[in-house]
């Protein structure tokens, strides 16, 4: 809940969804389940180094 990026993500949703065609973008920002190191895909994992 603390995390400041999340006004970030939801813009950059917002920025990307609006070169697609669609009339209207919603966004909802979740806090269930927490995030942890483990639900990272790994590709993702490859990328950061873990």
């Amino acid at each position: 809940m603390a995390c400041g990026l999340g006004p970030l993500i939801e813009s950059a949703i917002k920025e990307v969804a609006g070169t697609l065609p669609f009339d209207e973008v919603q966004t909802e920002l979740v806090f269930q389940p927490p995030w942890s190191p483990e639900r990272i895909s790994a590709e993702g994992k490859a990328f950061l180094g873990i």
